[in-house]
């Protein structure tokens, strides 16, 4: 789970990933903090066990988890107010 939020909200970023989280509110998460009034795009990819999270084709963020994850399981999107989705 991908948490994204407005200008100057980055401490409400949360990446939550199999059993473990990193928090805007201990970590520099500002690359997650977008214009939600455009249109982004964002893509998770697992590949050697890596976790990349991409935003409009910028990387933002690599991690490599201590429990291999082999793939992404599902997504939960969420909008505060309305929102939409093209897969």
């Amino acid at each position: 789970m991908v948490y994204f939020t407005e200008q100057g909200c980055s401490n409400w970023v949360i990446i939550h990933y199999g059993n473990n989280q990193i928090e805007g509110e201990n970590n520099n998460l500002s690359d997650f903090e977008i214009d939600l009034q455009e249109w982004n795009e964002v893509s998770l990819r697992v590949k050697n066990n890596i976790l990349k999270i991409f935003l409009n084709n910028k990387e933002l963020i690599k991690i490599s988890p201590k429990i291999p994850i082999n793939q992404i399981m599902g997504a939960i999107i969420r909008f505060k107010g309305s929102g939409a989705v093209d897969m």
